[in-house]
């Protein structure tokens, strides 16, 4: 059984994203399409509270993303230290986004237990405290991550 969410949660004002320096392409191994990879940091308020990696996919109409995102233990207010991470699937939907949680070998990047912190599995992730978090988080990407924004919208090939 797949847990799948299209439901939007409101995403606060004061969290912002600071994107990574570049966005990087590749070709899918399997069809020569290109991927398209980049990473970032969620900051609220002038704190990092999350930071993410993905990579997007396109097969015609088939639009999919793979996330690995790393929540703050939330031990300083002033250094980020990767708390638990969780592999999140996007996809675009006849009735619109659909996410799913994954495993670490879903995971868009190789998880590095000194920067993802502590990677969960699909069983866990379900049953983690800060799942909440999770979606409010993904919720602010899909919105103002350009890349994830305008490849989810449909709006790039």
């Amino acid at each position: 059984m797949t847990e799948n969410r299209t439901r939007r949660l409101p995403c606060r004002p004061s969290v912002r994203l600071e994107l990574g320096d570049e966005i990087r392409e590749h070709p899918c191994e399997t069809c020569g399409r290109p991927i398209r990879s980049g990473h970032g940091d969620v900051l609220d308020g002038d704190d990092v509270s999350a930071r993410y990696w993905f990579d997007t996919e396109a097969h015609g109409d088939d639009r999919r993303t793979r996330l690995l995102v790393v929540l703050d233990s939330a031990r300083s207010r002033r250094w980020f230290y990767p708390g638990v991470s969780f592999v999140v699937h996007g996809r675009v939907e006849p009735g619109g986004l659909a996410f799913s949680l994954a495993g670490p070998a879903d995971s868009p990047v190789v998880p590095d237990r000194r920067v993802s912190g502590r990677t969960l599995t699909r069983r866990r992730a379900l049953k983690h405290a800060r799942l909440s978090d999770l979606w409010r988080i993904v919720d602010a990407l899909v919105e103002r991550d350009p890349t994830l924004a305008t490849f989810l919208s449909g709006s790039s090939t």
